[in-house]
């Protein structure tokens, strides 16, 4: 005789959305469009994203890691802020206990395609500024570069245009 075992719900995958900010309009726009696309998911997450183009001046070895960690955690606590304000925005709030404050130093674009494979992301989403083509080549772009190497889709959010 066939043993009867309960029903198994399906288990539900998170969704994990990587969003790049850099507390200009078009990262702006690139966070609410990632809350706007978690919401629609059931049990997402959006890990938020500030990355210190290089590396803190160099102090002495001794001072180097607590002046690291220190400004690590005052970037944190500014990233916490601006996701309270952004969310302080929205009629819809979503569940801020599913908004994971990230601050980091190092290459912005390196930094965001190693957090994306690290979360198992399925979606990265960026803002960019739309700088004309010659200025791209030289100087490059985040956009461009995680487009190139992320381990997921990336959505990239266009600057709307200033009035």
């Amino acid at each position: 005789m066939a043993s009867k075992e309960p029903k198994r719900l399906p288990s539900v995958k998170v969704y994990e959305v990587v969003v790049g900010v850099d507390y200009s309009g078009p990262s702006e726009q690139a966070l609410q469009t990632a809350l706007d696309m978690a919401r629609r998911r059931t049990g997402s997450h959006v890990h938020v994203v500030a990355v210190a183009e290089g590396y803190p001046a160099a102090v002495t070895e001794a001072l180097s890691a607590e002046a690291t960690t220190n400004f690590l955690n005052e970037a944190k606590a500014t990233l916490e802020s601006y996701i309270d304000e952004q969310l302080s925005k929205r009629q819809n709030l979503f569940n801020r206990k599913s908004i994971f404050a990230i601050a980091d130093f190092g290459d912005p674009a390196e930094r965001l395609v190693q957090i994306a494979k690290d979360v198992n992301a399925n979606l990265i989403v960026v803002g960019t500024h739309g700088k004309g083509a010659l200025e791209q080549a030289l100087l490059g772009s985040v956009s461009q570069k995680v487009l190139r190497e992320a381990p997921c889709s990336v959505l990239v959010v266009r600057a709307e245009p200033e009035a």
